[in-house]
């Protein structure tokens, strides 16, 4: 008997679209993280099966007994892993990838070039991997959702943080790949660009803002907000609330579109 294939698995679990098992199955990388979570928290109130897969153990457990969804451990720098993952996941009707690292920081001149290798890998290289490994099923379906968390640095650039921005700018031009070569099977792919968001990385954010550019704190935050429309952060649950629209039938005519989550950053 192979992985995923007996009746204690989560593939054996699996219900398929249609049935008892609301929506389909919904699956989340990097799903413990404060994002990941609320995206879990919000397609699980959708009626979607919820797998999320963590790096992070301990995380991805609480995630699991908070939202009572189901948890993988992979690391998404290991094409093993996230081939174990989806076997294990059964069949996928949305895949959200939500996996990145923060990255090394400072001058793009003295950032090595294996920091960006590995930058690119976990936020980049996944997501295609992630996207091949679900795409076979979808098109036998000829149904699904790809939904990409590209951040706003995928636009922007990120001061200090060029191989995150470079990450995520990659992701870009991916969604636009997968929409236009998934298209004939009803398949579509799309990106959510959040601004910053509320949480436990936005201090560290703001902090590195403020050394890179040789400014207070107080100062890199004010920068920020006078480049932000509404002038406020954003919320974890208003990210998901995106992503609940693009992987709901609502948006069934929605695809290769990169839909701003920033408050209005510019």
């Amino acid at each position: 008997m192979t992985a995923g294939s007996g009746p204690g698995t989560l593939a054996a679990q699996a219900a398929p679209p249609g049935t008892a098992g609301g929506n389909g199955t919904a699956l989340i990388t990097g799903g413990a993280g404060g994002t990941g979570s609320a995206i879990a928290r919000r397609l699980r109130a959708d009626g979607f099966r919820v797998v999320i897969t963590d790096v992070d153990r301990a995380a991805g457990e609480r995630v699991r007994h908070d939202l009572q969804v189901e948890f993988i451990r992979c690391d998404c720098a290991s094409e093993p892993d996230m081939r174990h993952a989806v076997r294990l996941s059964g069949p996928v009707q949305v895949l959200v990838n939500s996996v990145g690292i923060r990255g090394a920081t400072g001058a793009i001149w003295q950032i090595p070039v294996d920091d960006f290798r590995r930058t690119i890998e976990v936020n980049t290289v996944s997501h295609i991997v992630m996207s091949q490994l679900v795409a076979p099923a979808m098109m036998q379906r000829r149904s699904g959702a790809i939904i990409m968390i590209a951040y706003g640095a995928a636009r922007t650039g990120a001061v200090g943080r060029s191989p995150y921005g470079i990450s995520k700018w990659g992701l870009l031009g991916l969604t636009e790949s997968l929409a236009s070569e998934l298209a004939p099977w009803g398949i579509r792919a799309n990106a959510v660009l959040p601004g910053m968001v509320a949480g436990e990385r936005f201090a560290g954010s703001i902090a590195l803002h403020a050394q890179c550019e040789g400014i207070t704190e107080q100062q890199a935050l004010d920068r920020i907000m006078s480049r932000t429309r509404l002038r406020r952060l954003v919320d974890p649950a208003e990210v998901a609330a995106a992503v609940s629209y693009l992987a709901s039938d609502d948006a069934i005519g929605v695809t290769g579109v990169f839909l701003d989550v920033s408050g209005g950053f510019e």
